[in-house]
Order: structure tokens, then C-alpha cells, then sequence
């Protein structure tokens, strides 16, 4: 246990909430309030999507309390949400990771190919296709020519096999190639 818990945590919260480990749900066993009614679904959503739980007046990320509630003691790192989705705390799609693995396993931000790693660098004036990645304190960068779907998809595919090779299975990749607007072209040898 941590110094964050005497031993009297995990048994209260053993006590006041049930979790299903298969939706991820927190339930009130007790009522906590004269709102809240035993039986009725603990906590609610933060600005960021992330399940919120208050606890004796402090608040605590549901995927964090499901680690405690299921091993009886608190992770020694982040809790990472393996689909990336803040609120599916379902123990299947929950573990242990570093700082760094849970940055890894960040959604896409937008971009304007909509592949993650992959952005449109005007060189020497015109567009040019650049894939990059962070990984392990480097930055990896390469160059794919002219902005083709043929050089956006190879630079997709390097990406990916970078990104697969350094994060291993924290690798996120996006959702383009599995369902985004432009397929995948493939490029022969």
C-alpha cells in the first residue's frame, strides 16, 4: 500500500461502491448524499471525459479507483486506457504504464492529411509530405517528396512501423487507415 492509503481506503471504498469490471461502472452501495440514491451509478464526467468519483469530499478518476477497488492498492504509475477512450474503465481495457507509455497511447490531433505522424511542410515553396514521430526523448522525422496520396501513404506506412516498433502496445495509431476517407494505397517494391 501507498502512503496515500493506511489501509482504511480501500476498505472504505470496498464498502461504499460496487464496480463491474465489464462496463467499467462505479454503483453507490450506500447513499452518500440525500441526492444520491444507493444503487444509483457513481460520479459523472470531467471537461476531459474522464469518470469522476467523490470520496469522503475528495475526487478520484474512476480508472484509478477500479485499479485500487479490484488490487487493493493504488498503481505505482498512470492507469492508461488501452482504447483510448477516458471513460471506458471496463478492467479489460485498463493498465498499468509510465508517463511516457501513456503519452504514446494519445488520440490523434487534428491534422490536415488526418493521418497522426503525418503533416504538409512547404519546402522550397511547395507542399511536401513529412512524417514524424517522438519516441524514447528523439525525434524522428522523414521526408516523402511531393504531396501525393503515393508519398502520404508511405509515409503513413513508416510511420506506423516506427511507431508500432518504438511504443510497442501502447502504439495508437489513429483510426485513419482503419476506416478514415482515404484508403491505403499500397506501393509495390
Amino acid at each position: 500500500m501507498t502512503a496515500m492509503d493506511d489501509g482504511g481506503f480501500v476498505a472504505h471504498l470496498r464498502s461504499v461502491l460496487d464496480y463491474s469490471i465489464v462496463s467499467g461502472r462505479f454503483y453507490w452501495k450506500v447513499s452518500p448524499s440525500t441526492q444520491i440514491k444507493a444503487g444509483s451509478r457513481a460520479g459523472g464526467p470531467d471537461k476531459k471525459g474522464y469518470q469522476v468519483i467523490r470520496i469522503k469530499g475528495r475526487g478520484y478518476f474512476a480508472h484509478r479507483l477500479a485499479w485500487v477497488w479490484l488490487l487493493g492498492e493504488w498503481p505505482n504509475g498512470f492507469v492508461d486506457h488501452e482504447n483510448g477512450a477516458p471513460s471506458a474503465n471496463g478492467w479489460h481495457n485498463l493498465r498499468e504504464a509510465t508517463n511516457a507509455e501513456n503519452q504514446q497511447n494519445q488520440k490523434p490531433r487534428p491534422s490536415k492529411t488526418g493521418i497522426k505522424g503525418v503533416c504538409i511542410n512547404m519546402k522550397r515553396g511547395a507542399p511536401h509530405v513529412l512524417a514524424y514521430l517522438d519516441a524514447n526523448g528523439q525525434h524522428l522525422q522523414k521526408y516523402f517528396g511531393r504531396d501525393t496520396p503515393e508519398n502520404r501513404a508511405a509515409a503513413e506506412s513508416w510511420v506506423r512501423e516506427k511507431r508500432a516498433e518504438l511504443h510497442g502496445e501502447f502504439a495508437h495509431h489513429g483510426a485513419h487507415m482503419m476506416g478514415g476517407a482515404m484508403p491505403m494505397i499500397q506501393l509495390s517494391k
